[in-house]
């Protein structure tokens, strides 16, 4: 109803493929919304990425956006954030675009990003820098609970299931996580 009354209010991100057609980056419910409404076009910011980046806009517009996210959904989210910073190496054009995601995303003032830490100083002032490190900084948490949050992708679906329903909590599910997957589905049983 929202969308039907003001339409799409904040672009939806994409990036050109090879067939000449669009990807969704991020948008895909404002999309979905204006479907729903009736709306044929919606408005869209296009953005010229590889890969890393296309993930890295992805995931951190998930995080910048959604008040909620599953312990899956984080897992998975910082692991592709992992495998895309691993690939660039000691580039920071990653974390450049992680820093304007974040920006466009805050709701801080203008003045309050400015004062706060650029991502790519930080880095910059460091001899060496960790992917975990980054989506530590960047997520306002620890490298340790990075990593914890990491291990998760080593359960199976159904333990990891449990972890997100809160039957299995969160720390446990970590321990349980450095078991074999057969191990864990003797758990499971």
């Amino acid at each position: 109803e929202s969308v039907k009354a003001k339409g799409i209010l904040l672009p939806i991100i994409v990036r050109a493929t090879s067939n000449g057609n669009y990807e969704i980056l991020a948008g895909h419910r404002r999309v979905e919304a204006a479907r729903i409404a009736g709306l044929t076009e919606v408005p869209c910011k296009i953005m010229n990425l590889n890969d890393d980046e296309a993930v890295v806009v992805m995931t951190e517009t998930n995080f910048c956006q959604r008040s909620k996210m599953s312990h899956s959904e984080k897992a998975k989210a910082y692991q592709m954030q992992m495998n895309a910073y691993r690939n660039q190496g000691k580039r920071n054009d990653l974390i450049s675009l992680v820093q304007e995601i974040n920006d466009l995303c805050s709701n801080r003032t203008q003045v309050e990003m400015d004062e706060s830490e650029n991502l790519v100083d930080w880095c910059s002032n460091r001899t060496q820098v960790k992917s975990r490190d980054i989506i530590a900084k960047l997520h306002h948490t620890s490298a340790l609970q990075v990593t914890r949050y990491l291990r998760l992708n080593e359960l199976i679906e159904e333990l990891l299931e449990m972890v997100d329903t809160e039957q299995i909590p969160f720390t446990a599910g970590v321990a349980i996580s450095f078991l074999t997957k057969e191990e864990q589905q003797i758990i499971l049983d």
